[in-house]
């Protein structure tokens, strides 16, 4: 379990079935089990997509 942090410019976060997808420069970093998730921090020029933030929640992951 761990928090994720999103503070690059050109990093992203999307939700694909049970995982976060994160990417920079449209380029694959990881793919992570929401359920290893304890939070995301996301810095002023990273993205997340909406759904990334719905299915955080419904989990009770803290989205900061």
């Amino acid at each position: 379990m761990g928090v994720l942090y999103l503070l690059s410019e050109g990093s992203s976060a999307r939700k694909d079935g049970s995982r976060v997808i994160v990417e920079k420069d449209s380029k694959l970093v990881a793919r992570l089990p929401f359920r290893t998730l304890e939070g995301i921090e996301i810095g002023q020029h990273a993205h997340i997509t909406t759904p990334t933030i719905f299915a955080m929640l419904e989990q009770k992951i803290p989205v900061v």
